[in-house]
């Protein structure tokens, strides 16, 4: 089975979009919050949908929080 890489981003991409520093995103990784994430040689690309369906889940905490 061949995956999309168009619709993956590298890690340096993903930290991008979240916020967030490479070790916090190894952490995502490895507890599966993250899911789909594979390999191509050795760089570990990221499911474009696993990231936006994290922003979103953070969005949501967020909100009912009370912070922006």
């Amino acid at each position: 089975m061949r995956r999309q890489t168009s619709d993956a981003l590298t890690t340096k991409e993903a930290c991008m979009r979240l916020g967030i520093g490479l070790r916090r995103l190894q952490v995502l990784l490895a507890e599966g919050k993250l899911p789909g994430s594979f390999k191509v040689g050795l760089q570990r690309l990221i499911p474009r949908k696993a990231v936006e369906a994290r922003m979103l889940e953070v969005s949501k905490w967020r909100a009912g929080h009370g912070r922006k």
